[in-house]
């Protein structure tokens, strides 16, 4: 697809690795399950991926954690870039 790829809806899971709780697209923080990120990233640059990265991610653990959950969010995309 190239350049015509840009927006990407973007999230972790454990895939067919953990099936917790009969839920396999557990909407992960990126680096949080089994998608490989670091193949992902150098694909996205070989092609000159410059799109929209959407996130779609739960919050798991508890809410006083959710701020921090955010700046996580945030450090993985930034890295992404």
């Amino acid at each position: 697809m190239g350049k015509n790829l840009t927006v990407l809806h973007l999230h972790d899971n454990f895939g067919a690795l953990n099936d917790w709780f009969g839920e396999m697209d557990r909407h992960l923080l990126p680096f949080f399950g089994c998608v490989d990120w670091k193949g992902t990233v150098k694909a996205l640059r070989e092609i000159g991926f410059d799109g929209v990265f959407s996130f779609e991610v739960n919050p798991y653990g508890p809410l006083s954690q959710l701020e921090l959950a955010n700046v996580m969010l945030y450090n993985a995309g930034k890295y992404m870039l």
